[in-house]
C-alpha cells in the first residue's frame, strides 16, 4: 500500500506516515541496524496489536488510549530489555530511539483505532503488512546511509551475535570512498529523499506506455 501509493505520488496520509517514522530513521545508519530497528517495529506493532485485542472489549472509549499507551510502552521495554541481553554492541549505537518506538505516532495512531483488530485475523494481517513495508523502510534507510557514508555495507555485521567471531562475516567495500554526511542523523532525510525520487522515477517510468 505505501510502497504503491510512493511510486504514484505520495498522497497526504502516505506523507504523514513518513513523517511519522522518520524520527526512528536516525537510528538506521547500518543494514544491520536497520533490520534490527525493522524488526523491532513489526515485533511491537503486532504485541500491542494482539494485547489490544484481549483488552478491548474492558477498555471504555474514554479509556481506551490509555490501554494503548500502556500496552506500547510495556512491549518497547520487554523489546529493549531482549535487545540488551542478545544484540548489547549493537543496541548500544542505535542509542534511545528504540525506546521511542512507544511514541511513534504513526504505530499509536494505526494501534488507537478501536475497529483494527475486527475480526482479529484480519486486523492482524493489516498490522502485519504496515510492519513489514516500515521494516522495508528502515532496511532500504539504513542500506543507502551505510553504502554512501562508509562506501561499504555490513560494517558491524559483527555486532550481531549470530556472526560474532566469523571470519567470513566482514563489511563489503562497493564505493572507493564514502560521504560523511549520510553518517550523521540527518543523512537518514537524505537517503529517504533519494530512495523517495528513485521510487518516483520508477513509477513514472512505469506507467509510460
Amino acid at each position: 500500500m505505501m510502497s504503491a501509493a510512493l511510486r504514484q505520488g505520495s498522497p497526504p496520509a502516505t506523507t504523514l506516515s513518513l513523517l511519522g517514522l522518520t524520527p526512528l530513521l536516525a537510528a538506521c545508519a547500518t543494514l544491520p541496524s536497520g533490520l534490527l530497528m525493522g524488526l523491532c517495529y513489526l515485533a511491537l506493532l503486532l504485541a500491542s496489536a494482539t494485547t489490544l485485542a484481549v483488552f478491548r472489549p474492558a477498555a471504555s472509549a474514554d479509556q481506551y488510549l490509555i490501554y494503548v499507551l500502556l500496552s506500547a510502552a510495556a512491549w518497547t521495554s520487554i523489546l529493549d530489555l531482549a535487545l540488551q541481553a542478545w544484540c548489547y554492541p549493537l543496541r548500544e549505537t542505535m542509542g534511545i530511539y528504540p525506546l521511542i518506538l512507544a511514541l511513534n505516532t504513526t504505530l499509536l495512531c494505526r494501534l488507537e483505532d478501536r475497529d483494527l483488530l475486527r475480526p482479529i485475523g484480519k486486523g492482524l494481517a493489516a498490522c502485519l503488512k504496515m510492519g513489514l513495508e516500515a521494516s522495508a523502510l528502515f532496511v532500504a534507510v539504513g542500506l543507502t546511509r551505510e553504502l554512501l557514508g562508509n562506501g561499504s555495507i555490513l560494517t558491524d555485521i559483527q555486532l550481531l551475535p549470530w556472526f560474532q567471531g566469523q571470519a567470513w562475516a566482514q563489511p563489503v567495500r562497493l564505493l572507493p570512498a564514502g560521504i560523511e554526511l549520510f553518517n550523521t542523523p540527518a543523512g537518514a532525510l537524505f537517503s529517504l529523499g533519494l530512495l523517495l525520487a528513485a521510487l518516483r522515477w520508477v513509477g513514472a517510468r512505469a506507467a509510460q506506455p
